[in-house]
């Protein structure tokens, strides 16, 4: 293998890192710009869960605490 053509091989990794850079930082550039609205998103779905707590608690009671019955947890999501 002759010098030149490992100096081309070095120089096409460097180009394909920095590009690879460029686009990790576009894409947090990105997630940062939207960050007031998942705040926003954030703040609002906490509201709705406050209000659903708020309504089953009026109508089925306050949560009843049963000694040693393991923990239930329920993920909501898009999915």
């Amino acid at each position: 293998m002759s010098v030149p053509v490992e100096l081309a091989r070095v120089e096409a990794s460097l180009r394909a890192t920095a590009a690879v850079g460029s686009v990790v930082h576009a894409v947090w550039a990105l997630a940062r710009a939207q960050l007031p609205r998942i705040e926003e998103a954030v703040a609002q779905a906490t509201e709705y869960l406050d209000w659903v707590d708020e309504v089953v608690e009026r109508l089925a009671g306050p949560p009843v605490t049963v000694e040693g019955a393991a923990p239930l947890t329920v993920l909501i999501g898009p999915e």
